[in-house]
């Protein structure tokens, strides 16, 4: 036997002479040491085998052995007492096993329910199948009867279920800090995380709880109340989660079966007092996990919340620069090609009329003053929140801008323009240059499309001018028709998915919608009609 394997068995006997030592301040019958209201012993057995695994399985069952019946020379204990020790380690190091298992972790740390509900299931199953051993044990050597088997089997399941519900946390933080070897700083931490607040509270909640116990037992008529003192411990297991509740309900059991054992009281039967116990145990596990389960929650939705805001700034940034290189393209494209246009021509050393010229220029001018009043607009409107410059305009004006900018695309594509002279009537209180865009953005979807034509239509309607813009290009299916309007949805290779979303808020920022008309509701076969809404002067004045 090597050092390392020596001091761990010294530390385990010494370990399972306290524990044993402790089960017998709690014994309920003096001349029974099967019979206490706790069983501290398993719990360590599990935390034992869950941290070192099978191989120390013999080394616990030698210790526990000898610690459970150290005034008593090895040579002289009967088969029934090795059999006794020899069932309670085997169910107990292999439950820890399963445990581990189970859960999928090196590490006991009841942080989430799934955890909680395999430590209960596996402390419900290993505590059933032990009391079930020790119960034909017993019985098979003559120790108790049949009549009375049953009363002995309740007792063992009780009382090991409750020692496992409040001893385990204790057993692997001990455990953990022996194997750490880093005593000093285990300590540390748990000083730290107790505040002087909480010190209170659960000291309050033992009084009370110790306090209503002892008043039951001094007026047996209020018997019936007992159950009360489960308040203090639910309050504490919801308030300030797993280690105060569980602390505090394994301090209250304690005093109250102190209590139970030394008054002699006969208001409780054995089997009465330990169920109580493990109910409070257990309202203390169960409370106490799911409010840590939730704080842990809250606690990485709150992160999430940070990230996703960093994650929109940062998006808010990105979108602005492909919003101002989309919206300005159009202008620019339009100014490119009116310059090239103008080059061509000199370089071909043909006359060229002043007229001409000067009405190229003014084209150029016109196109690099609206990319510069986007650039503008987009920028101001994005980071200042800038108001909008509303004004009487006439629809037409608005078509004919964007078709000024657009010249290029639907001559070179033969796209007709049908409805535009109607327009000449309407007028409408918006941002010129918004309403310009939307057209721009419009027009120049329905030409990707394939369109031959665009028909544009208004009419007057309960105080808005409602305007339908007509294509006969490509079908949108539903599911596009369903995120058309979405920021960053295209189906473009070369698209940014913000036209028709620009639209939308430019258009809501003065009070107006857009929407997607389906064909259905409409008399065309092919393409698409958008329906724009805008407040009337009358409606805005």
């Amino acid at each position: 036997m090597n050092s390392t394997s020596f001091l761990y068995g010294l530390r385990y006997i010494i370990t399972f002479i306290l524990l044993y030592q402790f089960s017998l301040l709690f014994l309920v019958d003096p001349h029974a040491s099967a019979l206490s209201t706790f069983f501290p012993a398993p719990a360590f057995i599990l935390a034992i085998s869950f941290v070192q695994g099978l191989k120390v399985l013999p080394l616990i069952y030698i210790c526990a052995t000898l610690a459970s019946f150290f005034d008593v020379p090895p040579w002289e204990l009967t088969s029934f007492n090795w059999l006794h020790i020899l069932r309670q380690t085997l169910t107990y190091g292999l439950s820890g096993i399963v445990l581990k298992w189970l859960l999928g972790s090196k590490i006991f740390c009841i942080i989430h329910v799934k955890t909680l509900w395999s430590f209960i299931i596996t402390c419900l199953v290993s505590t059933l199948i032990s009391s079930m051993l020790a119960s034909a044990l017993f019985y098979h050597y003559g120790f108790i009867n049949w009549q009375n088997i049953h009363k002995l089997f309740i007792s063992f399941f009780i009382g090991d279920f409750t020692g496992l519900l409040m001893f385990t946390l204790l057993a692997f933080w001990l455990e953990y800090t022996a194997y750490n070897r880093n005593v000093r700083m285990q300590f540390l931490l748990l000083k730290r995380s107790v505040h002087s607040l909480i010190l209170v509270h659960c000291f309050l909640a033992i009084s009370l709880s110790a306090g209503l116990f002892i008043l039951v037992t001094l007026k047996p008529e209020l018997a019936t109340y007992h159950y009360l003192l489960l308040l203090p411990v639910t309050l504490i297991s919801a308030k300030y989660g797993l280690k105060s509740g569980i602390t505090t309900a394994f301090i209250v059991n304690l005093f109250v079966a102190f209590i139970f054992i030394y008054t002699e009281t006969t208001i409780y039967t054995v089997t009465e007092i330990q169920t109580l116990f493990a109910v409070i145990a257990f309202i203390a596990l169960l409370l106490g996990t799911y409010y840590d389960n939730q704080k842990i929650s809250n606690e990485r939705l709150r992160n999430s919340e940070m990230m996703l805001a960093n994650l929109a700034q940062k998006s808010s940034l990105s979108e602005l620069g492909s919003t101002i290189a989309h919206e300005v393209a159009s202008p620019l494209q339009a100014a490119l090609t009116t310059s090239q246009l103008s080059i061509d021509l000199l370089k071909k050393g043909k006359d060229v009329s002043r007229s001409l010229l000067l009405e190229l220029n003014q084209d150029v001018e016109f196109a690099l003053s609206k990319a510069v009043q986007i650039h503008h607009r987009i920028y101001k409107g994005t980071l200042a929140k800038e108001a909008l410059y509303i004004e009487e305009i006439i629809l037409s004006s608005c078509v004919n801008d964007a078709l000024r900018l657009l010249s290029e695309a639907y001559t070179n594509n033969q796209v007709q323009f049908k409805g535009i002279d109607s327009l000449f009537n309407v007028t409408i209180k918006a941002d010129r240059l918004c309403m310009m865009q939307v057209f721009i953005n419009l027009i120049k979807n329905a030409i990707q499309a394939d369109a031959t034509y665009v028909e544009i239509s208004a009419r007057t309607s309960h105080g808005y001018v409602e305007i339908n813009i007509t294509n006969d290009g490509k079908d949108i299916d539903n599911v596009v028709a369903d995120r058309i309007f979405d920021s960053l949805f295209t189906t473009k290779k070369d698209g940014f998915g913000l036209g028709l979303s620009v639209c939308r808020t430019m258009l809501e920022g003065f009070g107006g919608k857009i929407n997607l008309i389906h064909k259905e509701k409409t008399h065309h076969k092919t393409g698409a009609t958008f329906q724009l809404y805008l407040p009337t002067v009358n409606t805005l004045s």
